[in-house]
C-alpha cells in the first residue's frame, strides 16, 4: 500500500507541475490580451493570476509594470526593477522602460547608468535615442534633445512618439520664432492623427496655447480639434473647455452645463478628472 502511494506521488508531481504550468500560461495570455486592449484592471489581475502558479514569470511582472506605466503609476519603478532582477538584466526595451520610469520619479541619474549601459550596444535601437532625447530634456539640454530625436526618425520616419517629442521641443524650447513656429506645424500635422500620438498633440498645442495666447498665430484652434479626437477623454474636453472660456468668458456657464450634462455616465476616474 505504501509502496503504490510513493509511485503515485512519483507520477502526480509532474503533472502538478505541468497542470500549474499550463494555468500559469493561460492566465498570462489573457493578461496579455487585457493589456493590449488597455484594460489595465484585467491585465493586472491576470498578472497576478499567473504569478500564483509561476511566481518567477518574468512576462507576468513585465505585464504589471507596463499597465503601472500606462496609468502613471510611481510603482512602475520597483516592477520594472523586478523584471530586471527576474530576467538576467532583461531586454533592452526593460532598460528603456524602467530609464523612463526613473525619470518620472526624477531619478535622472538612474536614467542616465542605464543609458550608457544601452549606447554601448552594436546597434542602439529607435527606442534608446528617444529616452536619451527625454533624458536630455530633463538635463535642460534641448540642442542635444533634438539631435536625439532626430537620430530616432533617422532610423524611423514614421516613428509618432519621437515625432512628436521632437515637435515639442522645438515649440517649447526654440531657438527663434521660426523654429517654434516649425514646431506648431509639424504638431499640427501629427495632430491629423486617429491613434494616442495624434491626442498627444492636440493636448501640447492646448496648454502651449492656453499658456502663451500673446504667441499664438492667428487662426490657430487647436481646442475643437482636442474635443473631436475620437480617443479625447473627459479631461482633454476639459481643457477644450478652459480654452473656449479663455477666448469667450461669457459661455463660461454654458460650458460648464454641457460638461457636466452626461456626468453620470462617465467612470469613476473620468468623474474625478472632471471634478
Amino acid at each position: 500500500m505504501l509502496l503504490a502511494f510513493l509511485v503515485l506521488s512519483i507520477l502526480a508531481t509532474p503533472m502538478y507541475r505541468a497542470a500549474k504550468g499550463w494555468r500559469a500560461g493561460l492566465y498570462l495570455k489573457e493578461a496579455q490580451k487585457a493589456l493590449d486592449k488597455r484594460d489595465f484592471k484585467q491585465a493586472v489581475l491576470g498578472a497576478k493570476l499567473c504569478l500564483q502558479y509561476r511566481n518567477d514569470s518574468a512576462e507576468a511582472i513585465r505585464i504589471l509594470a507596463k499597465a503601472a506605466d500606462a496609468q502613471q503609476d510611481s510603482r512602475s519603478l520597483n516592477l520594472w526593477t523586478t523584471v530586471l532582477q527576474a530576467s538576467g538584466g532583461g531586454t533592452d526595451a526593460d532598460r528603456v522602460a524602467f530609464g523612463e520610469a526613473a525619470l518620472r520619479e526624477n531619478l535622472l541619474m538612474v536614467a542616465q547608468r542605464q543609458l550608457d549601459i544601452l549606447l554601448v550596444r552594436p546597434s542602439p535601437g529607435k527606442e534608446v535615442y528617444n529616452f536619451a532625447g527625454l533624458l536630455a530634456v530633463r538635463q535642460r539640454k534641448p540642442a542635444l534633445a533634438r539631435e536625439w530625436f532626430q537620430k530616432a526618425l533617422a532610423i524611423d520616419p514614421d516613428y509618432a512618439r519621437a515625432a512628436v517629442n521632437l515637435a515639442q521641443v522645438l515649440l517649447l524650447v526654440p531657438e527663434n520664432p521660426g523654429v517654434e513656429r516649425e514646431g506648431i506645424d509639424r504638431l499640427l500635422e501629427l495632430a491629423k492623427r486617429k491613434d494616442e500620438w495624434g491626442l498627444q498633440s492636440l493636448r501640447i498645442l492646448t496648454e502651449w496655447a492656453l499658456a502663451t495666447p500673446s504667441r499664438r498665430p492667428p487662426g490657430l484652434d487647436p481646442a475643437q480639434m482636442l474635443r473631436d479626437h475620437p480617443l479625447a477623454r473627459v479631461q482633454d474636453r476639459c481643457l477644450a473647455a478652459q480654452w473656449t472660456i479663455q477666448n469667450h468668458p461669457e459661455k463660461k456657464l454654458e460650458i460648464a452645463d454641457e460638461l457636466l450634462k452626461n456626468a453620470a455616465e462617465l467612470s469613476e476616474g473620468d468623474r474625478r478628472g472632471l471634478a
